[in-house]
């Protein structure tokens, strides 16, 4: 493997652990993933935190933005995901309500 490849290979795990962290209901003692809730740890962490320099937060943050790039679930669970897709679709809106009006 080359390393983009690893690098992709890193991005869509993490990708999936972010994903079954934010679905996952059996936190914090019945889920069988050992790394869901080390995900959910970061998840509270990243709410929680007021420190805008914090390494882990932007670890979290970049995942968040990769996640809302590349999710097409309308009924998606991860944190803002929906957000963006909304605000997308509210400024396509606009947009195309003013085009029409001339």
């Amino acid at each position: 493997m080359t390393s983009l490849e690893d690098k992709e290979r890193s991005i869509y795990l993490h990708m999936e652990l972010l994903k079954h962290a934010c679905e996952c209901q059996q936190y914090p003692s019945g889920c069988s993933s050992k790394t869901c809730s080390k995900m959910k740890e970061f998840l509270v962490h990243f709410y929680d935190c007021q420190n805008v320099n914090c390494p882990l937060c932007q670890r979290i943050r970049n995942l968040l933005q990769i996640h809302r790039n590349r999710c097409n679930n309308e009924q998606c669970v991860v944190p803002f995901c929906i957000l963006k897709r909304e605000r997308i679709q509210t400024s396509m809106s606009i947009l195309l309500q003013g085009r029409y009006q001339h």
